[in-house]
């Protein structure tokens, strides 16, 4: 198994065990214009659209049951991905050209995964268990691309926090509230 594809094990456990502790489906996140399960239904949604696009990968989320058997199915497949000879191919389209899939996952969806868990047990009010040492990596590493992610619109503008570990500093890094509560 790769570091990566064991990356998107951790990650997506993770994300599923908070998934599988929420009960509040339309509880708002720390992303303003989304409810809890529009977390879900992005990280469900885009890698698909992506992989498709660039890859010309055909995998798509199922759409019946709950998120909780859905996002099982999902992490599933993806890990099913990464463990497979396809996850070393070089992409041909898209930004990442001439760069195995591998990486274009573990550098645009990882992060994506593991930052959005943060929202999702935000917006439940839940713990998450985050690892520290992925957060701090993944700030030092956004940092150093600070203009680009600006500029991207996929980031808001950094917010203020007291909060001194990597999580809460990555978080507030991406424009996130980190004393957003959901009630």
């Amino acid at each position: 198994m790769s570091r990566i594809s064991e990356r998107h094990r951790r990650y997506a456990g993770t994300f599923a065990d908070v998934v599988a502790r929420t009960t509040d489906w339309d509880a708002p996140t720390p992303v303003p214009e989304w409810r809890a399960h529009d977390v879900v239904e992005h990280l469900l949604t885009w890698p698909g659209q992506v992989l498709r696009e660039w890859a010309g990968i055909e995998l798509t989320p199922r759409d019946e049951g709950d998120f909780t058997a859905r996002w099982a199915a999902w992490s599933r497949d993806m890990q099913a991905l990464l463990e497979s000879e396809e996850s070393t191919r070089l992409l041909e389209k898209g930004d990442f050209q001439g760069q195995p899939l591998e990486t274009v996952i573990d550098v645009l969806y990882l992060p994506d995964v593991f930052m959005h868990t943060w929202d999702l047990a935000k917006a439940g009010g839940l713990e998450a268990g985050y690892d520290q040492e992925s957060a701090s990596a993944m700030l030092a590493g956004m940092r150093s691309v600070e203009d680009m992610l600006r500029t991207s619109g996929h980031f808001g503008p950094a917010m203020p926090t007291q909060r001194e570990d990597p999580m809460s500093q990555l978080m507030a890094f991406v424009g996130r509230d980190t004393e957003f509560t959901a009630g």
